[in-house]
């Protein structure tokens, strides 16, 4: 998605974007009600429940908005065990998790299944746009949801990343930065311990790249059956160059940092 370079937007759009993923829960429920949503509860994720050490060694962080739909059998269990096994698998590339919230929440008229249908002239289903549309502005980015079918998709989850708009301007775009998580997803999980659907669609998000082929399993593989939690050095480089990550409050920046697992080269 291109637009015009007429448009003139001010590098505090980013600075902006970036403050989202200060420290501290970022919204409250009265903010998602105010945004069309029938019910919500807003927690902030201990660094405990990820298994996160008192002195992490990664030196950049991510923070996370994660939004569960009421009535697509997602429980924050299952969700918690995706967190868990991206920080696992983000540390690889020295980026920890920041903070993580978890919105419970109800959409307009119950919904939780998405048509993605591909709507005529727009950038993204409608389904996507309309719930994209509906976050609060304090939420931090990536943004993901949690839900039940993907109607008339056969992936079992979606992202859109910002591709050739700039950082400042994929602001104005809400359905960007964004993430949406089939609960069928869970059957991955069962084929492999180690990865997670959460840990794929985010490093899409942040490294600005597709899938990729290759004779060994990894995070970005693009055939299901070789998808794994191990991931390639290059996606490390690019995800730790993405706006969404900031420094880790604990520690300078450093190369790829001394926390780093097992990292192939293809």
């Amino acid at each position: 998605m291109r637009r015009s370079a007429d448009w003139d937007v001010p590098a505090l759009c980013l600075a902006l974007m970036l403050a989202s993923n200060s420290a501290g829960a970022q919204t409250k429920p009265g903010d998602w009600l105010a945004k069309g949503f029938e019910e919500a509860s807003v927690r902030e994720v201990g660094r405990e429940e990820w298994g996160a050490d008192a002195t992490p060694s990664e030196d950049l962080a991510l923070s996370l908005t994660l939004v569960r739909l009421k009535g697509s059998n997602w429980t924050e269990e299952r969700m918690l065990r995706h967190v868990r096994r991206t920080a696992a698998i983000l540390s690889a590339c020295g980026i920890g998790l920041g903070d993580v919230e978890i919105v419970a929440a109800k959409a307009p008229g119950g919904v939780h299944d998405l048509d993605m249908a591909p709507g005529e002239g727009l950038p993204a289903p409608r389904a996507v746009l309309s719930l994209a549309s509906r976050v609060p502005e304090g939420a931090a980015w990536p943004r993901v949801f949690f839900l039940g079918r993907l109607r008339g998709d056969e992936a079992l989850a979606r992202s859109y990343r910002r591709g050739a708009v700039s950082p400042q301007e994929a602001l104005r775009y809400p359905y960007m930065n964004t993430a949406w998580v089939a609960f069928k997803t869970h059957w991955m999980e069962r084929k492999d311990e180690g990865y997670s659907t959460l840990a794929h669609e985010v490093a899409h998000l942040l490294c600005e790249c597709g899938h990729e082929k290759g004779p060994n399993p990894h995070l970005l593989h693009e055939y299901r059956n070789f998808l794994s939690g191990e991931i390639l050095t290059k996606h490390c480089g690019l995800m730790r160059a993405s706006p969404l990550v900031r420094p880790s409050p604990q520690r300078p920046v450093q190369g790829l940092g001394s926390s780093q697992r097992f990292l192939y080269h293809p």
